[in-house]
């Protein structure tokens, strides 16, 4: 089983989207559903080996990548990257607005540019700095004029069948990350807000 079913009111399933990072190996992505309603949270990484899973897993689960809606807690490649190309143009991305400006297609080279001059500050020289900066890709650029974009904001909700569930703005990892609260059951999908392994982003 590629999905691991971790709830059944809300009916949840956890997919681990893989993804070798720095010090992780996947992505933890979410579906939930209740009844024809889905939604995904997150979606992974944007190489072909997350892309055939991520297909295999919601094949598994008899999800149509065309009727799902996707929640994108922030922009991160390895959270978002298989929104801009495996999910289809015509699903609707949830979006936080202060993601907006990382979902311009310059993003990550000005990104690039900052952390640059910031290690150059901190004592690198030109090219430790380049070659440090070379294997992040920062954001996901996606054409929110061009397909179903619904930017969220602390306090909307999002409804899945009889569930609804609550924005709540957690920046910090990211300007614009957000969470998804599930007030009835307390379950919060948090995406890198709260991070054990790497670093606390609380």
């Amino acid at each position: 089983m590629l999905a691991e079913k971790i709830n059944d009111d809300p009916e949840i399933y956890q997919l681990r989207v893989p993804f070798p990072n720095v010090v992780t190996t996947e992505t933890n992505v979410y579906v939930l559903r209740d009844g024809d309603e889905v939604l995904v949270v997150d979606s992974g990484a944007p190489t072909e080996g997350a892309a055939l899973y991520f297909a295999a897993a919601l094949g598994e689960l008899g999800v149509d990548p065309r009727r799902a809606r996707y929640f994108l807690t922030h922009l991160h490649y390895d959270h978002a990257g298989l929104a801009g190309d495996f999910v289809p143009a015509e699903a609707t991305l949830y979006v936080g607005r202060g993601e907006l400006e990382a979902a311009r297609p310059d993003f990550s080279e000005r990104s690039a540019r900052h952390s640059c001059a910031r290690f150059v500050e901190e004592g690198l020289t030109a090219d430790e700095a380049a070659r440090a900066h070379a294997p992040l890709r920062v954001s996901t650029p996606i054409d929110v004029e061009a397909r179903p974009v619904v930017v969220v904001a602390e306090g909307d909700e999002v409804a899945v069948g009889r569930h609804r569930l609550r924005v709540v703005e957690v920046p910090g990892h990211t300007r614009g990350h957000v969470a998804l609260l599930h007030p009835e059951s307390g379950i919060c999908f948090t995406g890198d807000h709260v991070l054990f392994i790497i670093s606390p982003g609380l």
